[in-house]
């Protein structure tokens, strides 16, 4: 195969890609705003969410346009999710069960963030940084009896 075949070859499978995330973010889109049309009396306390995942949309179609199908990747992974997740809020079977979840996504999940984030933090105070992103470092880092109450 020489160069031009192959030049052709991986323009056509971009084309394919750019074509799959176009399509993917269209159905997903068509996706949510069912869920929305259907629930929106119940999407109130989750208008962030939905938030959420209208700007990873619209970054995941700039990045497409760009050709920058790897970034778009990345971002479409956590739009799915995020929208997989208002799904299981919304259709929830009860109230007491819709609250609940929503609990989980906003409360437990910021907190397994943030333990995530000091562990990582700690981890890096071990590291030979320079003084400005040791300070950066440690404005992450919970107090020892934060990181155990989170533990």
């Amino acid at each position: 195969m020489n160069l031009d075949n192959k030049v052709k070859k991986w323009c056509d499978n971009l084309g394919k890609t750019h074509d799959y995330f176009v399509n993917a973010i269209n159905n997903s889109t068509i996706l949510r705003c069912c869920v929305i049309k259907n629930h929106y009396q119940e999407l109130t306390d989750i208008q962030p969410i939905v938030n959420f995942i209208d700007n990873r949309i619209d970054t995941i179609l700039l990045l497409t346009e760009n050709l920058r199908l790897w970034d778009a990747e990345m971002q479409f992974r956590s739009a799915l999710e995020v929208t997989a997740k208002l799904s299981r809020i919304v259709l929830a079977s009860d109230r007491d069960t819709r609250d609940k979840r929503i609990s989980e996504f906003w409360d437990d999940m910021y907190e397994i963030n943030i333990l995530k984030r000091a562990k990582k933090a700690r981890s890096y105070m071990n590291l030979p940084f320079d003084i400005e992103l040791k300070a950066r470092c440690n404005a992450l880092m919970l107090s020892d009896d934060e990181f155990s109450r989170l533990c």
